[in-house]
């Protein structure tokens, strides 16, 4: 979808960038049944600075948790967040659902 640049700078996920803003990437938990959608809050506190941490996360979580809590087909996603507080913006360099079930 293309927006009018009168509502100002867009997101683009190709390269991290709103504007002149650029984003970092980061690592957040994501169901892979669900289309790679977060399955931790959107808040930076759930975020991780690599792939490594993200997965240890996804293991602590599912040792600690009975099994109907926590799905078996969680994966460590990348998104572009902001700087400073991490909140996410969108995930990584992926254009569509399809791609990232094409990446698992």
């Amino acid at each position: 979808m293309i927006i009018s640049p009168e509502y100002g700078p867009q997101f683009d996920r190709t390269d991290g960038t709103i504007g002149d803003l650029q984003l970092v990437k980061r690592w957040c938990i994501g169901d892979s049944a669900k289309d790679g959608q977060m399955w931790t809050p959107r808040q930076g506190r759930y975020t991780y600075e690599s792939e490594e941490q993200a997965d240890s996360a996804i293991k602590l979580y599912q040792k600690s948790n009975p099994p109907d809590r926590v799905p078996s087909t969680l994966v460590a996603v990348a998104w572009w967040c902001y700087p400073g507080h991490f909140d996410p913006c969108g995930r990584c360099e992926l254009e569509s659902t399809e791609d990232f079930l094409a990446s698992q």
